[in-house]
């Protein structure tokens, strides 16, 4: 969701008939993430913009989906291993189900499995990496979700072996 803003010198009788377009882009992940996209297009005609409750409804339920900061004092980092990263979450508990989301592609490998292993405050979750990984990176950057809670985005700066 993003928000649209009119500029202040519209009015919403000048609202009739205002076309919005967008390019979106989105991964659907279950076990392996797949890139969708879509060019969309929404027309405002007349009366369009008064409020509707269902449609209120609808955006407000959507906004609670949506990844959130981490809450205050946790922290994530993340090492990289010849063939895994180790990312570590600081929480303020111990986390024993989370499965982590790349927002960049070809850092991981997607469809292999996540080892979580709890730890007193939070949890260590390995990533296969991707074999499309040439260089290394700085930041693991993703979306962190932890069933029946929220989805929170992640930055994890990388460090790198000790050669």
């Amino acid at each position: 969701m993003v928000p649209i803003h009119a500029p202040p010198f519209i009015n919403n009788e000048q609202l009739r008939g205002l076309r919005f377009a967008v390019e979106a882009k989105w991964l659907v992940c279950r076990e392996v993430c797949i890139p969708e996209h879509a060019n969309l297009e929404l027309f405002l005609h007349s009366g369009a913009i008064k409020e509707n409750s269902a449609t209120a409804k609808l955006f407000a339920d959507a906004e609670k989906l949506l990844p959130i900061a981490m809450p205050q004092g946790w922290k994530a980092e993340a090492e990289s291993r010849k063939e895994h990263f180790l990312l570590t979450i600081a929480a303020n508990r111990q986390l024993t189900k989370a499965v982590f989301f790349p927002l960049e592609p070809g850092q991981i490998d997607n469809p292999a499995p996540q080892t979580l292993q709890p730890t007193t405050h939070g949890a260590k979750i390995t990533l296969k990496k991707s074999d499309l990984l040439l260089k290394p990176i700085s930041v693991l950057r993703g979306v962190l979700v932890i069933p029946g809670g929220p989805a929170y985005r992640i930055e994890a700066p990388v460090r790198q072996p000790i050669q």
